[in-house]
């Protein structure tokens, strides 16, 4: 540690020749905090994605970790310069852990072709939940714009239905109220919940809860008071003159 502290304010001054010492020390946590460091600033980024395919897999698959690690909170981060070339590689490498962490790191920087290798990834029976579960959680994170149908496409999987109902409120896909309704009274009691919780997160949605409230598909006593007032913030005033009549102001 006492070593780092010393390197650690001239990563930024010099990223290559700091890369170059990262894969000269014989201090395992020195490396791996040069390359944190590195990664946390776009030149270091640059350098970092410029050099990591051609070192060993073993070698990448932690830098990739500490790429991750590095973004971990940040927002917005740019893609670097030569990820585009960099992620062509790694993508085709040898070692699974090494392509699930570049997908990882591409949905990070923003790169659309991540996504439907992870969509297949999630509507794949033949893969295990965990796998799956993993792939969702990326997706989500990434803000997938076109995830609608495959969340709806896995429904059907009980270990996926709360965090797919939940992921479907984020998604403006019109398919999903009726889904919804459609296995409402097949669900659990907690993906019953989620399920409301989703309906009501937009006006549309909302109108179909209304609906099948209504004809009884839906229990009255299912919509609570905080539904209701999420309903009325919506600011829809068809909407909000349809709960007036039915729930009183």
């Amino acid at each position: 540690l006492v070593a780092w502290y010393g390197i650690e304010p001239l990563v930024a001054e010099d990223p290559k020749r700091a890369l170059a010492l990262a894969n000269a020390s014989r201090i395992p946590l020195v490396s791996q905090y040069i390359v944190r460091r590195a990664a946390s600033d776009s030149d270091g980024l640059d350098a970092l994605v410029t050099e990591m395919p051609q070192w060993p897999q073993d070698q990448q698959k932690s830098t990739l970790e500490q790429i991750l690690q590095s973004m971990e909170g940040r927002v917005n981060v740019p893609q670097p310069k030569p990820w585009s070339t960099a992620y062509e590689q790694l993508s085709k490498s040898d070692a699974g852990e090494v392509r699930d962490l570049a997908l990882r790191a591409a949905v990070a920087f923003g790169d659309q072709r991540a996504f439907p290798q992870l969509r297949e990834r999630l509507v794949d029976k033949n893969r295990s939940v965990a796998d799956r579960q993993s792939a969702l959680d990326i997706l989500v994170k990434g803000r997938d714009k076109e995830l609608g149908p495959s969340l709806i496409a896995i429904l059907d999987t009980e270990e996926l239905q709360s965090p797919a109902i939940r992921a479907l409120s984020a998604v403006a896909d019109a398919q999903t109220p009726d889904k919804l309704l459609a296995i409402y009274t097949k669900l659990n009691k907690t993906a019953r919940e989620d399920a409301i919780a989703t309906l009501v997160s937009r006006a549309p949605f909302a109108q179909k809860l209304l609906d099948a409230v209504e004809s009884g598909t839906v229990a009255r006593s299912d919509v609570h008071a905080y539904h209701v007032r999420q309903m009325v913030s919506l600011n829809d005033q068809p909407l909000v003159e349809r709960i007036n009549r039915s729930w009183g102001k």
